[in-house]
């Protein structure tokens, strides 16, 4: 799966940005998708990107591309120890993604404001773990 071009590799680097690592987050997310063409846990792509933070790589790149479906998880148990990543390969695969790796994530506050719902009536059909998972996932939106 060639995703990028020659000239954009994840030995790329600048001293700039979160951690150091390749730059730009619309290249790093690519760099993760064409990485993940096959499984890989989480320190793997952090150190496959060179990014130092574990919190920049969960949340500025492995979050967005669950939520997008272009990631999805190997494991059901979102925090097992076994957890790997692996990129989505049809538009089936991606919708499906979403639904499996997120299925409270499905609308964020900004959609459920968008649609006239308040982020509470939404979450009222969850159970108290997926209402957690919600607000932590959407903590800087809500």
């Amino acid at each position: 799966m060639e995703l990028l071009n020659n000239s954009t590799t994840a030995s790329s680097t600048t001293s700039g940005g979160e951690g150091g690592g390749v730059s730009g987050g619309d290249d790093k997310q690519l760099i993760v998708i064409e990485f993940c063409a096959e499984a890989h846990s989480k320190p793997e792509i952090q150190e496959y990107l060179g990014i130092k933070s574990e919190r920049y790589v969960r949340e500025k790149l492995i979050n967005p591309l669950l939520k997008d479906g272009r990631l999805r998880r190997t494991e059901k148990k979102i925090n097992s120890k076994n957890q790997k990543y692996i990129a989505t390969k049809t538009e089936m695969e991606r919708a499906q993604a979403i639904m499996d790796n997120n299925p409270v994530l499905e609308y964020s506050p900004g959609d459920l404001r968008r649609e006239g719902r308040t982020v509470e009536e939404y979450l009222e059909k969850f159970g108290e773990a997926e209402k957690k998972k919600y607000l932590e996932y959407y903590e800087d939106e809500v």
